[in-house]
């Protein structure tokens, strides 16, 4: 008999967080010191505590991250290709 109060027929979550959920709950499967290692990796992903040395303008940057994953590949390029154009011409 469970004794949470969570419904784990409830169709708003995905499989991948039903089983995420059940193995948070199970101690064998999922034991403290991995719990308390991926509660600090999100603790410190949250906090974003590394420094950003970004090459672009902020508003580039945050054009760019609202943009999907074809544009981004053919952006990378042309910068790959402008970097290697830069490097022949010194």
């Amino acid at each position: 008999m469970r004794t949470d109060k969570f419904d784990y027929d409830d169709k708003r979550y995905s499989e991948q967080e039903m089983q995420a959920i059940r193995v948070s709950r199970n101690p064998h499967l999922y034991p403290k010191s991995l719990q308390n290692f991926d509660r600090n990796r999100a603790k410190a992903l949250a906090q974003n505590t590394q420094p950003t040395n970004s090459l672009l303008d902020d508003d580039v940057l945050s054009w760019l991250t609202r943009q999907n994953v074809e544009t981004k590949r053919h952006i990378n390029e042309m910068l790959r290709q402008a970097m290697q154009m830069q490097q022949a011409m010194i």
